[in-house]
Formats: C-alpha cells, structure tokens, sequence
C-alpha cells in the first residue's frame, strides 16, 4: 500500500443521520480496500439531487441513512490499496458512479440495476477524505483546474449526455429551461458548441432581484449573462406569452426542450414549446413534479419523451475535454466547505446562477460533535 504521509487519523463530514437532519461532524479517515484507492477531496459542486437525498424527498433505497451526501467530488489520491496498478500518488480524480453492466457503458449508467451511486450507497464527497473503487474513478486531466472540473461530474455530464442523445441535427432548435442553473447553463454552451441554435429560458422575479440586485427592470444582468453563454435568444418563462415567444422565434416549436430547472413548475407546459415530432428532455427532477398532455395530441403530434439522468464514461471525458480546451466555461460560486448549509438554502430559493461549489482546501471547520 502506497500513501502520503501527511495523512490525518480523523476528518470533518458532513452527515445525514434521518431525512433533514444534516450535521457536520468528525469522523476517522478510512484505509482504502484491496482495489480501493484514498481521495483527498478538494471541490465539491452541490446539486439538487443532494438536497433531495439529504431532505428525503426522493426515492431512497432501504437502510440508506445514516449517508455521506455529495456527487460531484474532485480531488487527488493520497493512499493507494493493494491490486491497483494504473494510478499514481497525486493523480487528480473525480469520485463517479459504480457501474457493472452493458448500460453503463453504451446507455446510461442510471439505467443500470446494479449501479451504486456515491453519495447514496457509498459516502460522498461532502468529507474532506473519500474512499473509492480506484476501477470507476474518473481522469481530471491535470491541465484542468479541480474547482472548473467538479461542476462538470454531475451537472456537465448529465447537460451533455442529454443534448448528445437527441435526434436533432445541427442548426435546428434546442430549448432549455433553467439555462441560468447549474446545469442549464452548461447545457447552453454545450448544445452551441455541438451546433445547434439555442433558446435559454429562465427568469422569474425572485431570479431577477437577486440577480440584477434591483438595478435594472429590464433583468439586464441576468439576461446579459445567459447571452454570455452563446444563446440566441433569452425568454423570461414568467412573463404570459413566453410560450409564443419561444414558437415565434423558432419557426413553429423547437425540435428539442431540455428541461433542466428543478422546479415543478417548469413542466406544465413543456409539449407546448415542441412542434410536430420534437422532444421532451426530462433532466431537472422536482420531487412533485408531474407533466399533462392530451393524449390525442401527443400521439397524433409524433412527440417523444426522454429521461436523463448522468451519462457514460465516455460522455464525461467528452465533457471534460470542452472544458479543457475552453469552449466551455463553468460558471461557479465557491464557498467555504463548513457552509452547506447556507449554500442549500440558496439553491432552494433559486438565488444562484451557475453551480456551487464547496472548497475543501483552505478551511478546517469546527465539528458538532465528535462520532
């Protein structure tokens, strides 16, 4: 077994013990198992998904808590178990799903019965040292700065895999709802730089105020921002007509609407946006959401409906790779690692454009209590 010396006995965790009841705590640092390697986390980004598997508002398998939350972990290996040959002390890596069937690496790694998902089945990334199976990590090229790779284990890859899997072709309209969020406004410079032409919906009061700081009625800064991006054009979805809006501009209905927003709301009127045989993408999960149609309209307007939820190994190198040669910029606030919290209850007021994302490298946060 191969390690640094500089190793702690102990670190700080952030656990769930039942559903909402998230505590900071101060745990023993584990030895890594044959074919297991030791990941010094050094980003965490924080997504929804997080929030619904801390708060319980999701499907969790049976006997799932106490849990270690975060799925979106980048770090560098400090301690090397026995069986693993192709990693060295150092190498940057992203913790990643634990996959084990044919979906895994030609579909879609959720689609695999027998996946075990980190920050569910096996502790996360929201610890500031994680275990993991050296065979399913995932290669941060070393050229990529870790804070700029974590948004993209989660958010990158599922934005990515759900414009990578449409039948549209280049020049042809995507729609994406939430384009401003973690995962939006990663789908918006991707679905650019695969050619295709983009309409980023996002907005809303609340979304406006805290992003524009009241300066400007017109949602400037916001709007300015989503544009940054390489949308064509930007529609606010609270305002009456941004369904028309969104027809107009496209001709008649996008072929293809990602929805990436976590908020039930955005799927009341998805099929609205599509024109005959386009594409519902189902990417944001609302913990209520539910989508109504007219049967008779949905058969006879050819439409077709997709779910995502992450993406192969493949797919993530893919996405990695953008972001290395810049023509994707992840967007990022960078908090402390001791400030969960705080960064959950931002995400769920929808005050964030981008991801967050939890730095584990400059702090040693008190514990609330010792396990």
């Amino acid at each position: 077994m191969h390690e640094i010396k500089s190793i702690p006995k102990t670190q700080f965790a952030w656990i769930t013990h039942q559903p909402g009841k998230l505590r900071l705590r101060e745990i023993d640092v584990a030895n890594p198992g044959k074919g297991e390697i030791l990941i010094k986390i050094e980003y965490s980004g924080l997504c929804h998904t997080d929030i619904h598997i801390i708060e319980g508002d999701c499907s969790m398998p049976q006997g799932a808590y106490p849990l270690i939350s975060g799925h979106e972990g980048v770090g560098r290996v400090v301690k090397i178990g026995d069986d693993v040959h192709d990693i060295e002390m150092g190498d940057p890596v992203g913790i990643h799903i634990l996959y084990s069937c044919d979906y895994c690496f030609t579909k879609n790694i959720a689609s695999c019965l027998k996946a075990k998902f980190v920050g569910v089945h096996v502790g996360g990334a929201h610890q500031q040292y994680a275990i993991a199976e050296a065979k399913y990590i995932a290669r941060i090229p070393k050229e990529l700065p870790l804070a700029l790779a974590a948004p993209v284990m989660c958010g990158g890859l599922t934005s990515y895999s759900a414009l990578k899997d449409l039948d549209v072709l280049p020049g042809q309209w995507v729609a994406i709802s939430g384009a401003g969020g973690g995962l939006g406004h990663l789908g918006v410079q991707y679905a650019k730089a695969l050619g295709y032409r983009v309409i980023a919906v996002d907005g809303g009061e609340m979304k406006r105020k805290v992003l524009t700081r009241l300066k400007d009625p017109l949602l400037s800064s916001f709007f300015k921002f989503v544009l940054s991006l390489g949308a064509d054009h930007f529609i606010d979805y609270k305002t009456d007509d941004h369904i028309t809006q969104v027809r107009n501009l496209s001709t008649g209905g996008v072929q293809a609407l990602i929805v990436f927003s976590s908020h039930a709301s955005a799927y009341e009127h998805v099929f609205e946006y599509l024109r005959p045989r386009g594409t519902v993408v189902v990417a944001g999960v609302p913990p209520d959401g539910t989508m109504q149609i007219d049967v008779f309209t949905y058969a006879t307007s050819a439409f077709t409906t997709k779910g995502i939820l992450v993406g192969t190994a493949t797919y993530l190198n893919e996405a990695l790779d953008y972001v290395v040669r810049g023509i994707v910029k992840p967007y990022y606030h960078l908090l402390p690692f001791s400030k969960l919290p705080q960064a959950i209850d931002a995400l769920k007021m929808s005050k964030v454009t981008g991801r967050i994302v939890l730095d584990l490298t400059q702090e040693k946060p008190v514990s609330q209590a010792r396990l």
